[in-house]
């Protein structure tokens, strides 16, 4: 059965339909030039563990986002090594064997020059070879965005909350004081 609306829909002009879709409800707004049309909002039960209180698609997200990460890394990996390749600093037999699995893995007997960070520390002393620097950038562009911030925020975190410990106890030793 249709709704028989409140108003004629031929003189409203133009409508804008605006929707907030947010995960137990859906709002939504109905307006013309001149006024507010219709206006609503249908709540449902949030799909999440009552239990746990965690969304019921946590996991699969988890994995989609690993998923992506690595899919990530491993392109951004490949359009350096063919852009390595492009510009002549590494062939392409010497940038797959530069890069492949076991060479990235520090070799027990390896000289101690082919420690990356060792790389890095020389870079600041000497012109590195093209090889020395091609597995430098490699490093970067692997490692990039690597924890640094999120350790940062977490130490900013910490120290807040210590400084609002404290003056809570502060707060308390004045009002037991003046309760004296």
């Amino acid at each position: 059965m249709a709704r028989k609306l409140p108003f004629d829909p031929t003189t409203l002009g133009p409508l804008v339909i605006g929707l907030d879709i947010g995960i137990a409800s859906v709002g939504w707004a109905v307006l013309s030039p001149t006024r507010i049309v219709d206006l609503g909002v249908r709540c449902f039960d949030a799909a999440e563990d009552p239990k746990k209180k965690v969304s019921l698609n946590q996991a699969r997200r988890t994995a989609r986002v690993g998923r992506n990460r690595n899919a990530s890394r491993r392109s951004r990996l490949k359009r350096l090594a063919e852009l390595f390749v492009n510009i002549g600093m590494l062939t392409a037999p010497a940038c797959a064997a530069l890069f492949s699995k076991t060479q990235t893995k520090k070799a027990k007997d390896a000289p101690p020059t082919t420690d990356i960070w060792e790389l890095r520390s020389m870079a600041l002393k000497r012109i590195l070879t093209d090889e020395e620097f091609a597995r430098v950038i490699h490093h970067l562009v692997r490692w990039r965005g690597y924890g640094a911030l999120r350790k940062a925020a977490e130490i900013a975190t910490t120290e807040a909350n210590d400084v609002r410990k404290s003056t809570s106890v502060d707060d308390e030793a004045k009002v037991s004081s003046t309760a004296d």
